[in-house]
């Protein structure tokens, strides 16, 4: 009886250390389970810490030398587009995804290039400020990809996530509208290029690199 109770013992205490990893670690229990890792919900935190952040930063940081001229939106844009691409990259490469992320933001920026380059001057292209090559809005298509690709690879079941990442993107639209630089068509269709966009993946096949595409709405 003693040894039974001793080998149950230390199988109680192996088990009981492989559930107590610290987070993030993942260790094969004997009987096949594997302990739950905390990365994913890490990534989450960090990406709403990273868009909130800047969000509250381009509205009410007045010292900040990037915000100093028409603080409120004008600057906006510019920081957005950056920022939201960023922290959706941060996140595929955390969920090695870094491949299809890659595709769909180049797809992105050559598919927001050819209009441009196409349309030239012509009115659908015309800038508020009377200038050209604005359709469709880079700054909201850059914004939206990056938001797009946070709500629906990174955190798929995190609404405050979407809530924040889609609400700079459509904030981001609205600051180009502001400074005159795009109308709202130019804007919209950049919301849809950026939205879209992060349907296509690349795959490895046995006769080569497959291109698909496939958005869950």
């Amino acid at each position: 009886m003693g040894a039974k109770e001793s080998s149950h013992n230390h199988s109680a205490i192996a088990e009981a250390d492989i559930w107590n990893e610290p987070p993030g670690t993942r260790s094969q229990s004997r009987y096949g389970k594997v302990a739950p890792s905390m990365n994913s919900s890490r990534t989450v935190s960090q990406s709403i810490a990273h868009i909130v952040a800047v969000f509250l930063l381009c509205l009410f940081w007045a010292p900040c030398e990037l915000l100093a001229e028409d603080l409120n939106l004008r600057h906006l844009g510019d920081v957005m587009q950056i920022v939201l691409p960023l922290a959706a990259g941060n996140c595929a490469l955390r969920n090695h995804e870094e491949n299809n992320f890659a595709v769909g933001f180049v797809t992105q920026s050559l598919t927001v290039l050819g209009f441009k380059n196409t349309l030239g001057n012509q009115s659908l292209s015309q800038r508020p400020d009377g200038s050209g090559h604005g359709f469709p809005s880079g700054h909201t298509a850059a914004a939206m990809y990056g938001a797009t690709s946070l709500a629906k690879k990174c955190a798929p079941k995190s609404k405050s996530l979407a809530f924040w990442a889609y609400g700079a993107a459509v904030q981001t639209g609205y600051s180009r509208i502001d400074a005159d630089r795009h109308d709202l068509t130019q804007v919209v269709a950049g919301l849809l290029v950026g939205y879209f966009v992060n349907g296509f993946s690349l795959s490895a096949q046995p006769k080569g690199l497959r291109l698909a595409f496939h958005l869950d709405f």
